[in-house]
């Protein structure tokens, strides 16, 4: 049976169930408060090392400006760029510092077989546009 008055009140109650579980055990929510603020603190913690040890020491010195463009949508996007359409943007005065790559998975012959390596190929300026050894 439909009751608008009983549904409009059910926050409400739940606000003051929540109240007084917290006042019938106060060690157990006093407990719940630590371990979330330790789980926050730690993820912080963890996601601030990740970000100064991948990111800010990258070399990059402007990383503000490093954009990756596509076309569509889906994790199957591809961008696949001329190149007229590369030069275009490299006279064009706001894109001038652009860079192309193509991601390659090469494979090398170690002293245990052949080994895998990601890698990708890049065009000729792109240690100068990300400022890495210039």
């Amino acid at each position: 049976m439909f009751r608008p008055d009983r549904e409009e009140s059910q926050p409400v109650n739940s606000i003051h169930y929540i109240i007084r579980r917290i006042v019938r055990s106060p060690g157990f929510s006093f407990m719940v408060a630590i371990t979330i603020a330790l789980a926050v603190s730690v993820n912080l913690g963890v996601f601030s090392i990740t970000y100064a040890i991948l990111f800010k020491s990258m070399g990059v010195p402007d990383q503000g400006k490093l954009v990756y463009y596509t076309l569509g949508s889906g994790p199957d996007t591809r961008t696949v760029i001329s190149g007229p359409a590369y030069e275009a943007l490299r006279t064009n005065p706001a894109t001038r510092e652009t860079l192309a790559w193509r991601q390659e998975t090469f494979h090398l012959q170690g002293p245990r077989g052949m080994v895998k390596i990601l890698g990708a190929y890049v065009t000729g300026n792109a240690f100068s546009v990300l400022g890495i050894f210039t």
